[in-house]
């Protein structure tokens, strides 16, 4: 009996799925270290969003040439907005529930996907939430970063010192 043991060989953990482990560093335990990094990611999520933002009217234009009644739906009534980025995830903020479930059906959801990731150059997914629940909880500081990036002279400071914005202090 112990022979039989011994002539069939443990199959080996797959190579794969132990590197795989070790390459995902846990980012929010990094995060608490070093407060820095969650800084570069929400810059780097506010530079996103407005790329995302500068590209919009674009993809409703390419909605428009292939379903018109999506485009409709995304426009209508102060429009679908993207406002935050979880990953490779865009989440837009909609009006009504209604919206949410027609946005998110197979199909509309495929072509808004298609067009804004060929837009942008990236594959990203799309999430939807009703207005109240994307203001609930916000995430303050990046909301901050992404408002203080519209301005000229931040803009202007950013791309001449290849800066990021670290702190958002308001005057009172």
């Amino acid at each position: 009996m112990l022979e039989d043991t011994l002539d069939t060989p443990a199959e080996p953990e797959p190579l794969d799925s132990a590197v795989s482990e070790l390459e995902q560093p846990d980012i929010q335990a990094a995060e608490e270290i070093d407060p820095s990094i969650s800084i570069a990611l929400d810059n780097a999520a506010a530079a996103v969003m407005e790329q995302i933002e500068n590209v919009w009217d674009d993809v409703l234009q390419g909605i428009k040439a292939r379903d018109r009644t999506l485009f409709v739906l995304l426009t209508s009534s102060g429009g679908v907005k993207p406002i935050d980025l979880k990953d490779d995830m865009i989440v837009f903020e909609v009006k009504n529930d209604w919206q949410v479930k027609r946005i998110e059906q197979s199909a509309p959801r495929r072509l808004i996907e298609t067009v804004l990731s060929k837009c942008m150059g990236t594959n990203y997914r799309i999430s939807c939430v009703v207005e109240a629940q994307g203001r609930e909880n916000p995430n303050v500081r990046r909301e901050q970063i992404r408002d203080s990036r519209k301005d000229q002279h931040v803009k202007a400071a950013i791309n001449i010192f290849d800066a990021d914005i670290i702190d958002v202090e308001h005057n009172q």
